[in-house]
């Protein structure tokens, strides 16, 4: 586990410095600098790091397998929930022949994260196997709230990111939407969980691999 979190957080660190990058080729440092301390303060970021950041905290004051599995479906939904829409959105702009390399670099962090979720899903099942005590209808039932609630911010970020250029940049994000129920039904089931969102069982972003 200590192997694998090392290798997460080197990766993640490459997945900072090549956003960083992107940034700096576009706009100056001042710049950055101004929407880096917005977004610190944006209601919506911090709506959405609060989902996360209260189950880390209660792990960190209370270290038991309960706290610790609440941390863990939230580490799910930050690895495999959040993150998703913008992920579409460049892979939507590659598909009109625009900014095709930040895209294939999108593609790299995308498949890493791929590999996040799936380990920290792995250890969910693991401490529910050393534990059975925590298989429970209140915790199947968190996992379904807390994944749903993912699900309902990354729409409503999607609507702050993508609302006032989806005519411009030729997106839908009624498709946008869809698409990050379709990936939460994926995550349910590896999880052992039937589909929330029933309609979304085929992905509405085919092209999106």
């Amino acid at each position: 586990v200590k192997s694998n979190l090392a290798n997460i957080a080197q990766q993640e660190s490459i997945h900072n410095r090549s956003y960083s990058y992107v940034n700096a080729s576009l706009i100056s440092n001042d710049k950055q600098r101004e929407l880096y301390d917005r977004m610190k303060q944006h209601p919506q970021v911090l709506k959405r790091n609060k989902l996360v950041l209260d189950a880390y905290e209660a792990f960190k004051a209370e270290k038991t397998p309960e706290t610790l599995f609440r941390a863990l479906v939230q580490s799910t939904n930050l690895e495999g929930i959040f993150f998703y829409a913008a992920f579409a959105f460049y892979y939507n702009l590659s598909r009109q022949k625009l900014m095709t390399g930040t895209a294939t670099m999108i593609s790299y962090i995308h498949r890493d994260e791929m590999v996040h979720y799936d380990f920290i899903i792995t250890l969910v099942q693991i401490l529910m196997h050393e534990y059975p005590e925590l298989n429970n209808e209140e915790n199947t039932k968190y996992i379904y709230d807390s994944i749903a609630e993912a699900v309902q911010l990354e729409k409503d970020w999607a609507d702050e990111m993508l609302e006032d250029i989806q005519d411009e940049a030729d997106i839908d994000l009624e498709e946008f939407k869809q698409y990050i129920e379709y990936i939460a039904n994926k995550r349910l089931r590896m999880f052992g969980l039937d589909n929330l969102f029933p309609a979304q069982v085929e992905n509405p972003m085919p092209w999106i691999r």
